[in-house]
């Protein structure tokens, strides 16, 4: 009896959470793309990392801590009084570490260099530098780095390097131990989410971690790279990658998938989905 009170209460919360979602069917089974290009030509890659900085360098330039977070609270006119709170936010993403790895299995003991893809403005890279020696924070934007080396100055952590990717730089990549990223890779297109997957998995070094949250569907979602080309105009996006690449790519570095969850990290829930993934080589 118990177990059926636990469960009936479970299901009305879900109800609660996702009313107005009428086919819970449609949650699990419908998430087929019409079509994702996901293999571009060298060329057609550059132009796509090109885009996305001059975007993102726009973005850091008039609305840097809003473009990390979209709260209005975080919009340049309203950071001041609420600046406190975007820092203190980053100790959220050290829970979710945490909780990811002990419920996956996995330590991260003995981490010697730290890997933040998509650091912005420093506000999680500041707290990982409090668990780990050393940090490497990566991103596109020189104008959010500008304001992560200003914020790990203010704070008198000697322990971070940050630097700004182009096409070339992770080929040049060293290895490192444990891979963080989350509400990064969605606002690249699929091509560059899959190569920059490819490369930050292909030099986490035997025994590391990597914990990383990407979409893998969007309904009526699709990406045709020349007609994208052809159209687009600097501004923040919402992409996805389908998941059978994502753990195709998983395999062909040796990685191994200890656990994979649905999370709220871009909302629309149904139409939406994203994954937050751990792997271990």
């Amino acid at each position: 009896m118990r177990v059926k009170k636990y469960i009936s209460a479970q299901l009305n919360e879900l109800i609660r959470k996702y009313k107005g979602v009428t086919d819970a069917s449609a949650l699990v089974f419908n998430r087929r793309m019409p079509h994702v290009d996901v293999a571009v030509s060298d060329e057609n890659m550059k132009r796509l990392l090109s885009h996305v900085k001059m975007s993102w360098e726009q973005l850091g330039q008039e609305k840097p801590h809003f473009s990390v977070l979209t709260s209005t609270n975080f919009l340049p006119e309203n950071f001041s009084e609420n600046e406190e709170k975007f820092w203190e936010s980053g100790n959220r993403d050290l829970n979710i570490i945490q909780e990811l790895c002990l419920s996956s299995g996995v330590s991260l003991e003995g981490v010697t260099r730290c890997l933040e893809y998509g650091c912005g403005v420093g506000r999680v890279t500041v707290k990982l530098a409090e668990q780990f020696p050393q940090v490497l924070g990566l991103d596109i934007s020189q104008p959010h780095l500008d304001l992560a080396k200003r914020r790990a100055i203010d704070l008198g952590l000697n322990n971070i390097t940050y630097d700004q990717i182009d096409f070339d730089y992770l080929n040049e990549l060293h290895e490192y131990d444990f891979l963080y990223s989350r509400i990064v890779l969605q606002h690249n297109p699929p091509p560059i989410m899959k190569y920059v997957l490819e490369k930050l998995l292909g030099k986490l070094s035997k025994g590391g971690v990597a914990i990383f949250q990407i979409p893998v569907y969007m309904r009526d979602y699709t990406f045709v790279v020349e007609t994208y080309l052809s159209e687009v105009e600097p501004q923040m996006e919402m992409h996805c990658l389908p998941q059978a690449e994502i753990f195709n790519l998983i395999h062909a570095v040796g990685g191994q998938v200890m656990q994979v969850r649905e999370t709220g990290d871009i909302g629309n829930y149904g139409s939406w989905v994203s994954n937050m993934f751990v792997v271990t080589k």
